[in-house]
């Protein structure tokens, strides 16, 4: 296998090779061309697919947003998933990791240019090898810990909240006068 090929995830192959298909890989299946129609449960099952790929690495948590997906590891985010991508957080001390296989950041436009963020791509070898998904987990993991950005705390739900609040006051109760004889 050509260590320096991408991996991206074309969704529609993911869902349609857990339904029809176990035989084929995942790397396989991430390599069909883009265009293909992709559902939001398709990128679901994918997204959910992380959980058995990083299980090496430890308890992952994935969450939407802008559009994509995120993944945290111990409260820090070490992955996102945009345009069927897997990017893997990095810096200045892992970037020769993915350099050596020509894995280009993730980028975004803005205000006419494009901007390079601290994510790149993952290599297709991540979704083959559960040591080497945990080698890239932890490289990722890492990087996050390194950028001084404090972990992501848990919120409190309204109804947790509610419950913890303390007991209201009782009326004071008025004691009647004794009858004097």
């Amino acid at each position: 296998m050509d260590r320096a090929a991408p991996a991206t995830a074309t969704t529609k192959a993911w869902s349609s090779t857990r339904t029809a298909t176990a035989s084929r890989s995942p790397h396989e299946l991430r390599s069909r061309p883009k265009g293909e129609c992709h559902g939001a449960s398709a990128m679901s099952e994918f997204v959910e697919s992380l959980h058995e790929i990083f299980e090496r690495l430890g308890r992952i948590q994935t969450r939407r947003m802008f559009g994509g997906h995120g993944v945290w590891h111990e409260g820090r985010m070490i992955a996102l998933i945009a345009k069927d991508t897997l990017y893997l957080k990095s810096d200045a001390d892992s970037a020769e990791h993915f350099d050596k296989l020509n894995l280009p950041p993730f980028t975004y436009e803005r205000n006419g240019k494009t901007m390079p963020m601290s994510y790149r791509q993952a290599p297709a070898d991540l979704f083959e090898d559960r040591l080497e998904a945990a080698l890239w987990g932890r490289r990722a993991y890492e990087a996050a810990l390194r950028s001084g950005q404090p972990p992501k705390q848990k919120k409190i739900t309204a109804g947790k909240s509610a419950a913890k609040k303390t007991p209201a006051k009782k009326a004071p109760v008025k004691k009647k006068k004794a009858a004097s004889s």
